[in-house]
């Protein structure tokens, strides 16, 4: 009787979630989730025994995490954050060139190889 009380708890809220998150685009993540426990413990006040508090919270956490990340104004938002700290990384770690190393003197256009050429003959020592 167990898995018969959490998937009906799991199935109910998770179809109610699909559409509430909506109204939390913008906000924060605990806010939603204990929005969504709220609304797994009315659903388990239902039951003739109901399951145990930690299971509740459980569920409610999985249910609340994946409509959270599949949202669509939240994705977007990560994409937007991820992107953001990416090009910062990048603008960091971009070294200058130097005057006197391999890739501004091209040493492979001499040769008449391509660059990948190149390092591979160096790298067996064929250069």
């Amino acid at each position: 009787s167990g898995l018969g009380r959490n998937c009906t708890l799991f199935d109910t809220v998770r179809k109610w979630a699909y559409t509430a998150v909506r109204a939390h685009r913008g906000g924060i993540y605990n806010t939603w989730l204990d929005e969504v426990v709220k609304h797994c413990l009315s659903v388990n006040e239902a039951f003739l025994e109901p399951l145990p508090y930690s299971e509740v919270k459980a569920t409610a956490k999985s249910i609340a995490t994946y409509c959270w990340k599949k949202d669509a104004y939240c994705y977007q938002e990560f994409i937007h954050r991820q992107s953001h700290k990416g090009s910062i990384g990048g603008k960091k770690s971009k070294r200058s060139k130097s005057e006197n190393s391999e890739r501004t003197n091209e040493p492979w256009k001499n040769l008449g190889i391509s660059q990948s050429t190149y390092y591979r003959w160096k790298k067996l020592g064929r250069i």
